[in-house]
């Protein structure tokens, strides 16, 4: 498949926040584990994590749009359709946008790996609790 010049940008603009949004994610990691107080700099990691994790669904659901329409949003379009989310933040909601999404694509829900993932997500309780703390740190 050939690209033209403003879909390599985009592709190139997605591989960037991933990095980034994995970076946010590591550096929150890090500082959670070099973390020697259970009362200090709490913020830095939590804002760390809701960084990154706020970032990596946005993305998703970009792809989401593309595997949908053909072509990545606007800016402007992606703008406005983040905003009914908490004004951007809400990584809850927005995670659950796309678990509903993966149940309507074949291919998530047949490799094995991929639906096991997708069971984690949905019916792990830690990670759900973690997901709303987050959400509730970046909206808040």
């Amino acid at each position: 498949m050939i690209y033209n010049f403003v879909e390599a940008h985009k592709i190139g603009a997605i591989i960037e926040e991933v990095d980034a949004a994995f970076d946010f994610m590591s550096r929150g990691l890090k500082n959670l584990k070099e973390q020697k107080s259970s009362v200090s700099n709490n913020h830095v990691t939590l804002q760390l994590l809701s960084s990154g994790f706020e970032r990596l669904v946005k993305i998703l659901l970009l792809i989401k749009d593309k595997h949908i329409d053909g072509t990545y949003p606007e800016l402007e379009v992606a703008k406005k359709r983040f905003s009914k989310y908490n004004g951007g933040h809400g990584i809850k909601n927005m995670l659950a946008e796309l678990m509903v999404y993966s149940e309507s694509v074949k291919l998530m829900q047949d490799i094995p790996m991929v639906k096991e993932d997708l069971d984690y997500i949905k019916f792990d309780g830690d990670f759900t609790k973690f997901i709303e703390i987050v959400t509730e740190f970046a909206i808040s």
